[in-house]
C-alpha cells in the first residue's frame, strides 16, 4: 500500500468518525520508521501493545521520530487501525508542505524549495555570479591604474565566499 493510498485512508477515517469521535493518546516508543511510507511502528509504555502502520502526517506535516525515543500516538474511536503520531521527543526530520513550497528541518541542515528551485542552489547561484563580477572588476580597475580599489575588491571577494560557506553550512 502505497503514502497516498495510506493518507486517503486515514483523512477518510478522520472525516467519517469527527463527529463524536473520542480520540485517546498514549505514551509509545517507537520501533521502526516506514519514512517513504509515512508510517511507523510502536509499543505502548504502559500495556505493551504494538501499534502498526501509525501515520506520521496528513501530507502537510510529516514527523519522522528517532526509533527508539518516547513519542505520544493517537487513537480514534479506539481503533489502533486509525492511530497517528501527535509529537515524538527526538525527531530525525519534520517536512512541512503548502502547495508548492516545501520546507525540511534535518540535524545536518534545512532545506526550502518552491517548485523546481531550491534556496540553496539559488543563492549558490547568485554569489558565483557576484565573484564573476567582482573578478571582473578588479581586472579592470588594474588595467585602469586603480591599484588602491584591488585590494578591497578582493576583501569583498573573499568574505563573499566566506559568506557562501556559512550558508552551505545551513542548507541542505
Amino acid at each position: 500500500m502505497g503514502k497516498g493510498t495510506n493518507i486517503a485512508e486515514f483523512n477518510d477515517l478522520l472525516k467519517n468518525r469527527a463527529k463524536g469521535a473520542v480520540v485517546q493518546t498514549l505514551w509509545c516508543v517507537v520501533n521502526s520508521v516506514d519514512w517513504p511510507s509515512r508510517n511507523m511502528t510502536a509499543t505502548g509504555i504502559l500495556d505493551g501493545l504494538d501499534f502498526y502502520n501509525v501515520q506520521l502526517g496528513l501530507g502537510s506535516v510529516n514527523i519522522n521520530p528517532k526509533p527508539g525515543t518516547k513519542c505520544l500516538v493517537g487513537i480514534i474511536a479506539n481503533n489502533a487501525a486509525s492511530s497517528f503520531l501527535i509529537s515524538a521527543e527526538e525527531i530525525l526530520e519534520i517536512e512541512i508542505i503548502a502547495g508548492v513550497s516545501e520546507l525540511v528541518v534535518k540535524e545536518e541542515g534545512v532545506s526550502v524549495k518552491r517548485n523546481s528551485e531550491n534556496l540553496k542552489e539559488v543563492l549558490n547561484d547568485l554569489i558565483a555570479e557576484k565573484n564573476k563580477m567582482n573578478t571582473e572588476v578588479s581586472k579592470i580597475a588594474t588595467k585602469a591604474g586603480a591599484a588602491d580599489s584591488v585590494p578591497i575588491l578582493l576583501e569583498i571577494y573573499t568574505a563573499t565566499e566566506l559568506i557562501n560557506q556559512r550558508l552551505n553550512s545551513i542548507l541542505i
